[in-house]
């Protein structure tokens, strides 16, 4: 378990239980004797849902985001 696969997995899930999965994961963390990972992963933060809902569609999008913003192009 690394910082990026549990911040993959929480900020796909819906923010209700973000903060419950995160405090569950950096007791596993610190169980493990990774205190550091613990300490970043208590550190993360539930995101607004505008935030959680962008991150979303930006996971589950096949084009880059930045192509779905260029109101410019066809």
């Amino acid at each position: 378990m690394g910082l990026d696969a549990v911040a993959d997995e929480l900020y796909r899930m819906p923010p209700g239980g973000f903060t419950t999965t995160r405090d569950e994961r950096a007791k596993v963390a610190s169980a493990s004797g990774d205190r550091e990972l613990a300490e970043q992963i208590r550190r993360l933060r539930r995101p607004a849902l505008a935030a959680w809902a962008s991150n979303l569609w930006c996971a589950s999008s096949q084009t880059k985001p930045s192509d779905s913003f260029a109101l410019d192009r066809p």
